[in-house]
């Protein structure tokens, strides 16, 4: 078996086959936000925002663009970009554009630390796994931290966290 303990790939999901999608590796989050720059984005690949008609009704996450992104080809106002621009807010109808403009949505969740579930980070410190084994005990997940504005896509965690996981695919 090639993937680490982290690799939740490995199961059938809808019409695809087993294996299709697999957990991102570290270095792939350390390039998605720290190494590729979109020109079109004010050079940042990546935006934290809320989503949603009302304040009620908001999601916080993280907005990453495809590589050829520009707002003029999204149909949409160009909003402040980065880790300092802070949590910007994006209505139901300009989310839409982007999603049809090729951008994905890393949504803020809860996460488990050993047996406990923890709701408090909801939408303010957010971790993803990586496939990447850091050691025998920890692996590298990215850590979008609302709060600090911050998102280090390189730090580590013991294996018993239980935080999110996004699958991603080739696509040609």
């Amino acid at each position: 078996n090639n993937y680490s303990w982290s690799e939740w790939g490995d199961n059938k999901i809808g019409d695809y086959a087993a294996k299709t999608w697999r957990t991102p590796k570290k270095d792939e989050w350390v390039y998605l936000f720290n190494t590729r720059k979109v020109n079109g984005a004010d050079g940042y690949s990546y935006v934290r925002l809320k989503t949603g008609s009302s304040s009620s009704d908001t999601v916080t996450g993280c907005l990453i663009y495809p590589d050829n992104f520009t707002w003029a080809k999204a149909g949409v106002t160009a909003i402040s970009t980065g880790a300092s621009a802070g949590v910007q807010v994006v209505e139901n109808a300009t989310w839409k554009k982007l999603e049809k403009a090729g951008c994905a949505f890393l949504p803020g969740c809860s996460y488990r630390d050993g047996t406990t579930v923890s709701a408090n980070y909801y939408g303010r410190n957010v971790f993803y796994w990586s496939a990447t084994d850091y050691d025998t005990y920890s692996a590298y997940l990215a850590n979008f931290n609302f709060g600090g504005r911050s998102i280090l896509p390189a730090n580590y965690a013991n294996r018993y966290g239980g935080y999110a996981v996004r699958l991603v695919r080739e696509v040609k």
